[in-house]
C-alpha cells in the first residue's frame, strides 16, 4: 500500500470516505504542494464526481483549501493550520458535549445522585478535555510562530 492508501484507510476507519483520505495523503506527499483538479483525479485514480465531492468534504473539514492557480485553473493544497483545525473541531465537540451533560444534570436536579453519576462523569471529562485541548492548541500555535 502507498502512503495515500494508508491515510485513506485511516480515514475510512474513522467514518470519512477512503477517497478523501487518499486525496489528503496525495497532497501531503506530492512534490508540488498544489495540485489541480485534473492532477488529483489522475493521481488518486478516482472519478471527477468523487474527487469533486471529496475535495468539498476536505475543505469543510478544514484540511485543504482551494485557490486560484494559473489562468482559470483552481489548485488544492493542505492548509497550513490543518492539524490544529482538527483539534479545534474536537474542542468544539468537547464543549458541546460538556454543555449537553450540564443541561441533562439540570433536568435531573433533585433526583438521586446515582441517576446523575454518569452525566456528572461525562461533564467533568469533557470539561477536563476542553481545558487540555485548548492548552495544546495554544502551545502548538505559539511554537509554530517561533
Amino acid at each position: 500500500m502507498s502512503f495515500p492508501d494508508d491515510i485513506g484507510a485511516f480515514f475510512a476507519a474513522h467514518g470519512i470516505p477512503f477517497v478523501a483520505g487518499r486525496i489528503l495523503g496525495h497532497l501531503l506527499v506530492s512534490e508540488a504542494p498544489e495540485q489541480s483538479f485534473e492532477d488529483l483525479c489522475r493521481e488518486v485514480g478516482a472519478s471527477r464526481a468523487s474527487v469533486s465531492t471529496m475535495t468539498r468534504l476536505l475543505i469543510q473539514l478544514g484540511l485543504i483549501e482551494r485557490r486560484p492557480g494559473r489562468g482559470r485553473t483552481l489548485v488544492y493544497r493542505v492548509r497550513d493550520d490543518a492539524w490544529t483545525q482538527l483539534l479545534e473541531d474536537d474542542l468544539a465537540s468537547a464543549i458541546r458535549l460538556r454543555e449537553l451533560a450540564s443541561q441533562g444534570l439540570r433536568q435531573l436536579a433533585g433526583r438521586p445522585t446515582a441517576s446523575r453519576r454518569r452525566l456528572t462523569e461525562m461533564r467533568d471529562f469533557y470539561a477536563f478535555l476542553e481545558t487540555r485541548t485548548r492548552s495544546v492548541v495554544d502551545a502548538w500555535n505559539k511554537r509554530r510562530k517561533r
